[in-house]
């Protein structure tokens, strides 16, 4: 899917969440929502706000924050926790998962699911000393 189609998807359901929701459609959400798609992954609040300025938009971090806090409502991205600041990633019209941590230079990286899995079924076979033929993985929800 491309970036105009996705973000055409995603524009119609976040105005649909919007309206249901009587939140006001303003063109600075859909601004941060387009960014969002184009940075693609994870992203931070600071990473939005200076990709903005770069294209100079002068939106403010509270109309980001408000804006992200919205998309998460309306299920489009999901927040995690790297240390002590929230890290985001965009999810619509995605089943795929991942983790994200912090290296020593202070800068995200990321894993996806199978890599995980890979690595989990490796280390289990290694401590086990025996070849897993078949696991199964899954998410437990608070």
């Amino acid at each position: 899917m491309t970036q105009c189609a996705l973000y055409e998807m995603a524009y119609d359901k976040f105005s649909e969440f919007l309206e249901k929701n009587s939140y006001k459609k303003t063109p600075e959400r859909f601004i941060v929502l387009k960014k969002i798609i184009q940075i693609g992954g994870v992203f931070k609040i600071e990473m939005i706000f200076q990709e903005l300025k770069k294209d100079k938009y002068q939106l403010s971090k509270a109309t980001i924050y408000n804006t992200v806090h919205l998309l998460e409502k309306a299920g489009f991205v999901r927040r995690s926790w790297v240390i002590i600041e929230p890290v985001y990633e965009f999810i619509l019209f995605s089943n795929r998962k991942s983790i994200c941590w912090v290296n020593e230079n202070m800068d995200i990286q990321e894993e996806t699911d199978s890599q995980i899995e890979q690595e989990i079924l490796n280390f289990l076979e290694e401590k086990c000393k025996k070849k897993i033929c078949k696991a199964i993985f899954y998410t437990k929800e608070k």
